[in-house]
């Protein structure tokens, strides 16, 4: 009888012990958070404890502890598991579960987003249509879909300076729907991130620019990152200036130097215009029949006040000087 009862309990512990692993396996993966470059958070600081906190196996305070975290020692590939918890990973490669409140993001060129219901801590995502207020707010309507795209240019998070951007998206109901954060991690006279529209109007995105990362396109009906552009492909500038053609066409260029470039509505860069040494200070870009017009604003006798470029190539065509000079490059 004895040996019955204990061979019952045997099979109810190897039972017990199965419903746990299963468990086990059956934990949800990590949220799949959108952020351009690489995933997730990204590096993060222990902050916030005495001496140490825990690196957990599973996101949970009683989980087994795989190592402990010193203050001040840096996680890397984080992402935000949680409302509670960061999944992280250590310099040695040891990958867990840590506390988020007792981690710190670091500021460096970074892109995240959320669409309504995910969470993310730390990305001063906003999710409240009345948070857009002030000279530095702006908005645009995306068509034939009845959605608002709101903007917010700010200094980046935890008072270390530099140029941040939210950008939310809001149904005509002001239901939230998706939001974004980017920013750079030093700051100029120059707008370093901006935001605008694009696309078609039957396809329209959201066009957003991080000086250090370059542009990437959202959908603005469902908020997914449909293309970027990198930095290190193409310079497109800072305090930028641009023109949406009807066809989808973006013509972008900013201050200081970079001249506007074409991008097709699916991303392609199309063409890079030069307009030499004499054009400095683009402000504007205007859309004709088959030329593309850049307004510069350095108003003296070697600079040019305008330059007209090919459409089709991005060739320079004529330009005129600030002291009345016109000078043709049409071959």
């Amino acid at each position: 009888m004895k040996r019955s009862v204990w061979m019952l309990l045997l099979l109810a512990l190897l039972l017990a012990l199965g419903c746990a692993w299963a468990e086990e396996e059956q934990l949800p993966a990590p949220a799949d958070i959108a952020s351009w470059p690489g995933s997730g958070i990204g590096e993060m600081e222990v902050v916030n404890c005495e001496e140490w906190v825990s690196l957990r196996k599973e996101p949970s305070t009683s989980s087994e502890q795989l190592a402990k975290i010193a203050l001040g020692q840096r996680l890397h590939n984080c992402i935000a598991y949680s409302d509670e918890f960061t999944l992280c990973e250590t310099d040695e490669g040891l990958r867990g579960y840590v506390l988020s409140k007792y981690l710190l993001r670091l500021e460096h060129p970074s892109f995240y987003m959320r669409r309504a219901g995910e969470a993310i801590e730390g990305t001063a995502i906003i999710d409240d249509i009345y948070e857009f207020s002030g000279e530095n707010s702006w908005y645009f309507n995306a068509p034939s879909n009845g959605c608002t795209v709101y903007a917010q240019r700010m200094n980046s998070s935890h008072g270390e300076g530099g140029d941040a951007l939210c950008v939310s998206c809001f149904s005509g109901s002001r239901s939230f729907l998706w939001g974004l954060y980017t920013a750079c991690n030093y700051s100029t006279e120059l707008e370093l991130t901006d935001c605008f529209l694009g696309g078609t109007p039957e396809h329209a995105l959201a066009i957003v620019n991080n000086a250090q990362l370059g542009i990437a396109a959202i959908n603005i009906r469902t908020g997914e990152l449909e293309w970027t552009v990198e930095h290190a492909q193409v310079d497109v500038g800072a305090s930028q200036s641009h023109a949406l053609a009807n066809d989808g066409t973006l013509y972008v260029g900013g201050y200081y130097g970079p001249d506007p470039v074409a991008i097709s509505a699916d991303g392609e860069v199309l063409w890079q215009s030069d307009a030499s040494e004499g054009a400095t200070w683009l402000y504007e870009i205007c859309v004709e029949e088959d030329e593309i017009v850049g307004e510069y604003d350095a108003p003296d006798d070697d600079s040019y006040e305008w330059v007209r470029f090919d459409r089709a190539t991005g060739a320079m065509l004529r330009a005129r000087y600030y002291d009345g000079r016109e000078v043709s490059r049409q071959e």
